[in-house]
């Protein structure tokens, strides 16, 4: 717990850090209103998807190393990586194929502008998808393996990435550049976790394995899971579209103060929940 709590602290000091350059740059006008609308619907799939995913996952994988032994795991573990990354990659495309929709119907409140700008940044913003919630399965085997520390801190590249891009590229790029930064620091976060996998050798390339009686256990166990992080997750979904019908700068306005609370809340649920 102490190393997950110092570690998720240093993590929500970056994305304060974060918060405070964007705010720095843009205040809480139309242009961030746009960009944490795109963002909205990736962090909400990589949250129903990718999270249940290694809920469901943890404590089977844990029970078949303890009874069948690190090889039977392991299979386990490259089953679920092709599950996993398939369901991401075919989210991404729906995503791809309804955004035009969705984006309208939750960003009603949004003017013209703003939301041709929204959908020009989720498109920038959806490889995020694949990445972090790639980077999801890798972080539950390694805490699984008991390696938390790189686990925990991994979260600060991507904030760290983003103050870079909008630091060196925003002059030029605009909004964009924080949207590059935040796409390029989730991939170099999942290259670093399945580095810290291999090193613990875990297997790092997806390798379907049959359907066993262990991967079925996981499924079964996803299914209901899936559907409570659904319910959960689409508050923020209501929250958003309602900041989005009121005046601009609303819904960076309901962002930056929930960054308060958030990181209050992280620090000890994060900690108590891993261990």
């Amino acid at each position: 717990m102490a190393v997950v709590a110092a570690m998720t602290l240093l993590v929500k000091l970056t994305g304060a850090a974060k918060e405070l350059v964007v705010a720095g740059y843009y205040g809480t006008g139309d242009v961030v209103d746009a960009f944490l609308f795109a963002y909205l619907l990736p962090s909400f799939v990589i949250s129903v998807l990718a999270g249940s995913f290694s809920a469901a996952m943890m404590p089977t994988y844990i029970r078949i190393r303890n009874s069948k032994g690190e090889e039977a795991a392991r299979q386990l573990f490259t089953s679920l990586l092709v599950i996993g990354v398939l369901f991401l990659l075919i989210s991404a495309a729906i995503l791809a194929a309804l955004a035009p929709t969705l984006l309208s119907l939750l960003g009603s409140g949004f003017s013209t502008q703003t939301m041709e700008l929204t959908r020009a940044l989720f498109y920038w913003l959806l490889p995020v998808v694949v990445l972090t919630g790639s980077g999801h399965l890798f972080a539950t085997i390694i805490n699984a393996s008991e390696r938390f520390a790189i686990v925990a801190l991994a979260p600060a590249i991507t904030p760290l990435c983003a103050v870079i891009a909008l630091v060196t590229l925003g002059t030029e790029w605009g909004i964009y550049a924080l949207a590059f930064g935040t796409v390029l620091g989730a991939g170099i976060e999942l290259l670093v976790l399945i580095t810290a996998a291999a090193r613990k050798n875990i297997p790092v390339r997806p390798r379907w394995n049959g359907m066993t009686e262990e991967l079925r256990t996981v499924i079964g166990q996803y299914s209901p899971m899936i559907a409570g992080a659904f319910l959960m997750s689409s508050t923020v979904l209501v929250d958003q579209s309602m900041a989005a019908m009121l005046e601009p700068g609303s819904v960076a306005t309901l962002n930056y103060a929930n960054k308060v609370v958030a990181m209050l809340l992280g620090i000890g649920s994060m900690a108590l929940g891993t261990a």
